[in-house]
């Protein structure tokens, strides 16, 4: 159960360093109060409040350094100039992902990491559905306006 909540708060937080103190925190939070989960909601859910409560009172910036593709074309070798470019790429869009607001980061790790449904994500997240909706649309919309100028140089 520690290493999947330990894999969401690494998705979650921009310094690597705290992971472990707030997965501790989680931690610490279950032994105390494990009889207290809701029946109406699952553990996985439970913990991912849990978690994201403690990241965020941690003052944690979230990042999505995880949920950048590693981009291969097949059967095209690699050269330097293609290497260089998409490291370029990857940095770019970890740097639009950290520019999202907490709330829309947290949704798109849920989504695209954790491959949530968005029933799913609005019952971690606490929220309805249709803000699970409108949270990505806006997310797509900010990520699109960021990363935009990667159109003016296509990858190889």
């Amino acid at each position: 159960m520690q290493t999947g909540t330990r894999g969401y708060l690494a998705r979650l937080l921009s310094d690597q360093a705290l992971v472990g103190e707030v997965c501790n925190d989680v931690m610490l939070v279950v032994w105390q109060h494990a009889t207290r989960v809701p029946a109406t909601v699952s553990l996985w859910a439970w913990l991912c409040g849990i978690a994201r409560h403690k990241a965020r009172k941690a003052g944690a910036r979230t990042s999505s350094r995880a949920m950048v593709p590693v981009i291969h074309q097949e059967g095209k070798p690699e050269t330097p100039e293609s290497i260089l470019l998409h490291q370029e790429h990857r940095h770019r869009l970890t740097r639009a992902m950290d520019a999202l607001p907490f709330s829309e980061r947290t949704t798109l790790v849920l989504l695209v990491q954790h491959g949530c449904a968005y029933q799913d994500i609005a019952t971690v997240l606490d929220i309805p559905v249709s803000t699970v909706r409108t949270r990505v649309s806006r997310a797509c919309q900010h990520l699109r306006a960021l990363v935009s100028p990667l159109d003016s140089h296509p990858l190889p």
